[in-house]
């Protein structure tokens, strides 16, 4: 199928160098290796890898949710929580990372860990645990129920071209993940969001 870009005006110059403006001019079929449009619409095509994204613009967005229940009995056990991977991510660029999670009723002692490639971000450091969130005790009352958690946080520095992202718990004595301390009587998806943001 062929392309058209559709402009409000486009400028160029004829053979003797004089400049000649072509008004409302639709164009199909045409590589522009070189441009500025100020007023464009692009009804079909792909934008090149050299292309610049303003400042703030979502350039892509990927998603995973894991059902996975997780029950950690061992004291002072780290435990990977969920991941996803991140690739083609610019030198230029940021990534937001958003977490939904599900807990059941535990007795931490521990955190929760973010890691980037192994890399623990946000640490906290209390009584010798670290994480971007450390308790002893979840608020969770019952065995038989779980409480939902949202955090995000923005990595201003991952590498270019790939990034593996990780939630993990560290130094947990009981941990109980998309599901309740009960295994009968509840389960949960938990996900995590990655935006590459162009800066």
């Amino acid at each position: 199928m062929a392309s058209k870009l559709i402009v409000n005006e486009i400028e160029h110059t004829d053979g003797s160098g004089t400049a000649v403006t072509l008004a409302k001019a639709t164009i199909a079929d045409a590589t522009l290796t070189s441009a500025t449009l100020t007023s464009a619409t692009l009804t079909a095509g792909t934008l090149g890898s050299g292309v610049t994204f303003p400042a703030g613009h979502v350039i892509q967005c990927i998603s995973k949710s894991d059902g996975t229940m997780i029950a950690n009995t061992t004291t002072g056990a780290d435990v990977s929580l969920l991941s996803h991977v991140i690739t083609g991510v610019l030198a230029t660029s940021k990534v937001l990372i958003t977490i939904t999670g599900f807990i059941g009723k535990s007795n931490m002692n521990g955190g929760l860990q973010l890691k980037r490639d192994g890399t623990s971000l946000l640490e906290q450091t209390v009584s010798g645990r670290t994480g971007f969130f450390i308790e002893d005790d979840s608020s969770v009352a019952s065995d038989h129920s779980m409480q939902s958690f949202v955090w995000s946080h923005l990595d201003d520095n991952p590498t270019t071209g790939t990034n593996t992202y990780l939630l993990a718990t560290k130094a947990t004595t009981t941990f109980y993940w998309n599901r309740c301390t009960n295994n009968e009587n509840s389960r949960a998806y938990s996900t995590i969001t990655l935006m590459e943001i162009a800066q």
